[in-house]
Protein backbone atom coordinates (compact mmCIF):
# COMPACT_ATOMS: atom_id res chain seq x y z
CA UNK A 1 0.00 0.00 0.00
CA UNK A 2 1.26 3.45 -0.90
CA UNK A 3 0.79 6.09 1.85
CA UNK A 4 -1.34 9.12 0.96
CA UNK A 5 -0.31 12.65 1.87
CA UNK A 6 -3.10 14.98 2.89
CA UNK A 7 -3.53 18.09 5.00
CA UNK A 8 -4.82 17.37 8.50
CA UNK A 9 -4.52 20.70 10.28
CA UNK A 10 -7.02 19.61 12.94
CA UNK A 11 -5.32 16.32 13.83
CA UNK A 12 -6.53 15.29 17.31
CA UNK A 13 -4.01 16.03 20.07
CA UNK A 14 -4.01 12.39 21.21
CA UNK A 15 -3.02 11.17 17.75
CA UNK A 16 -0.31 13.81 17.41
CA UNK A 17 1.01 12.92 20.88
CA UNK A 18 1.14 9.22 19.92
CA UNK A 19 3.17 10.02 16.79
CA UNK A 20 5.50 12.25 18.79
CA UNK A 21 6.07 9.43 21.30
CA UNK A 22 6.98 7.10 18.41
CA UNK A 23 9.52 9.69 17.26
CA UNK A 24 10.97 9.89 20.79
CA UNK A 25 11.18 6.09 20.96
CA UNK A 26 13.08 6.02 17.66
CA UNK A 27 15.45 8.77 18.85
CA UNK A 28 16.12 6.95 22.14
CA UNK A 29 16.82 3.70 20.33
CA UNK A 30 19.08 5.26 17.70
CA UNK A 31 21.10 7.47 20.06
CA UNK A 32 21.11 5.40 23.22
CA UNK A 33 19.99 8.50 25.13
CA UNK A 34 16.90 8.26 27.31
CA UNK A 35 17.23 11.41 29.39
CA UNK A 36 14.29 13.24 27.81
CA UNK A 37 12.12 15.04 30.36
CA UNK A 38 9.53 17.78 30.46
CA UNK A 39 10.83 21.16 31.63
CA UNK A 40 8.02 23.43 32.82
CA UNK A 41 7.61 26.36 35.19
CA UNK A 42 4.16 27.80 35.87
CA UNK A 43 3.09 31.06 37.47
CA UNK A 44 -0.25 30.71 39.30
CA UNK A 45 -2.60 33.30 40.73
CA UNK A 46 -4.30 33.12 44.14
CA UNK A 47 -7.01 30.78 42.76
CA UNK A 48 -4.41 28.40 41.34
CA UNK A 49 -4.99 29.31 37.69
CA UNK A 50 -1.97 29.35 35.40
CA UNK A 51 -1.26 32.97 34.45
CA UNK A 52 2.23 32.42 33.06
CA UNK A 53 4.28 29.54 31.76
CA UNK A 54 7.66 28.57 30.36
CA UNK A 55 7.40 25.03 29.01
CA UNK A 56 9.43 22.68 26.90
CA UNK A 57 11.72 19.72 27.40
CA UNK A 58 15.34 18.65 27.64
CA UNK A 59 17.10 15.75 25.96
CA UNK A 60 20.65 14.80 25.01
CA UNK A 61 22.26 18.05 26.13
CA UNK A 62 19.69 20.29 24.46
CA UNK A 63 16.63 22.07 25.86
CA UNK A 64 13.76 23.44 23.83
CA UNK A 65 11.40 26.17 25.03
CA UNK A 66 8.16 25.53 23.15
CA UNK A 67 5.68 27.68 25.06
CA UNK A 68 6.21 31.02 26.78
CA UNK A 69 3.25 33.12 27.91
CA UNK A 70 2.22 35.59 30.61
CA UNK A 71 -1.40 36.73 31.02
CA UNK A 72 -1.86 40.38 30.06
CA UNK A 73 -2.85 41.25 33.65
CA UNK A 74 0.59 40.21 34.88
CA UNK A 75 2.71 41.65 32.06
CA UNK A 76 5.34 44.28 32.76
CA UNK A 77 6.02 43.03 36.29
CA UNK A 78 9.07 40.88 35.57
CA UNK A 79 7.23 37.55 35.60
CA UNK A 80 8.31 36.64 32.07
CA UNK A 81 11.95 37.20 33.00
CA UNK A 82 11.53 35.05 36.14
CA UNK A 83 9.97 32.23 34.12
CA UNK A 84 12.68 32.37 31.48
CA UNK A 85 15.49 32.55 34.07
CA UNK A 86 14.07 29.51 35.88
CA UNK A 87 13.80 27.58 32.60
CA UNK A 88 17.39 28.40 31.62
CA UNK A 89 18.75 27.55 35.08
CA UNK A 90 17.01 24.16 35.13
CA UNK A 91 18.17 23.39 31.58
CA UNK A 92 21.74 24.14 32.62
CA UNK A 93 21.38 22.00 35.76
CA UNK A 94 20.34 19.12 33.50
CA UNK A 95 23.49 19.55 31.43
CA UNK A 96 21.93 21.30 28.45
CA UNK A 97 24.53 23.10 26.38
CA UNK A 98 22.02 24.72 24.02
CA UNK A 99 18.49 26.05 24.32
CA UNK A 100 16.23 26.43 21.31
Amino acid sequence: MIPRLRAEHDLPSAELDAVEERLHDDNRRLTGRDDDRALTFALRDEQGRVVGIAAGHSWAGIAELTLMWVDETYCGLGHGRKLLDAFVAEAAARGSLRIW
